[in-house]
C-alpha cells in the first residue's frame, strides 16, 4: 500500500509538469520582427534584406521561422531559421534578393512554428511583417 502511494506522489509532479507545459506552449512566443530592405530598386540588381528579430522566452522553446520572398524575386538562399531558445535573444538574418522582373511586389507575412523543448507538439502561426519592393526597369 505504501509503495503505491509513493509511486503516485512521484507521478503527480510529473503529471502537473506535463499539463502545465501543454497549456504554456499553446500560446505564441513573444517575438518582435522587422524586415528591412530598400523600397525601390532596378531590374537585375541584388538588394540586401535584413530580418531583425527579438525573442523573449522565459522557458525553453523550439522555433522555426520561414520567410519566402515573392515568387519572382530570387533569394541568395532559402530563409529558414530556427533553434532552441531560452531567455532574451537578438538575431539579425541577412540575405540578398535578385530582382529580375519589374513591378510592385508585396512581401507577405512570416510563418512561425513553435514547440515545447522536446518537439512533441508543433504549432503554426503567421506573423504580420508586410513590406513592399518596387522594381523599376
Amino acid at each position: 500500500m505504501l509503495s503505491n502511494l509513493t509511486s503516485f506522489l512521484w507521478l503527480l509532479p510529473l503529471l502537473l509538469l506535463g499539463v502545465g507545459s501543454f497549456f504554456y506552449f499553446r500560446r505564441l512566443p513573444q517575438i518582435t520582427l522587422e524586415r528591412i530592405h530598400p523600397p525601390y530598386a532596378s531590374v537585375d540588381q541584388s538588394v540586401p534584406v535584413k530580418l531583425e528579430l527579438k525573442i523573449n522566452a522565459p522557458f525553453p522553446v523550439r522555433l522555426l521561422l520561414r520567410d519566402p520572398p515573392p515568387k519572382t524575386l530570387i533569394p541568395s538562399r532559402v530563409l529558414e531559421w530556427g533553434g532552441l531558445f531560452w531567455g532574451t535573444h537578438f538575431e539579425t538574418i541577412t540575405l540578398e534578393v535578385k530582382l529580375n522582373v519589374r513591378g510592385e511586389y508585396l512581401w507577405e507575412n512570416v510563418t512561425l512554428e513553435w514547440s515545447d523543448p522536446f518537439g512533441l507538439v508543433w504549432r503554426t502561426s503567421k506573423l504580420e511583417v508586410k513590406s513592399k519592393i518596387i522594381v523599376f526597369p
